[in-house]
């Protein structure tokens, strides 16, 4: 029975990482987009 609990508690971390790369490349993207766009002004 732990098992599956230790499996279960693996996917939930590995899914929160995830998100965090996710949300950390999509704040990098929107950062340099808006440097972008405001050096073009």
């Amino acid at each position: 029975m732990t098992n599956s609990g230790d499996a279960a508690e693996q996917v939930v971390r590995l899914s929160l990482e995830g998100f965090e790369v996710a949300a950390r490349l999509t704040g990098s993207a929107a950062k340099n987009i808006a440097i972008l766009l405001a050096s073009r002004v």
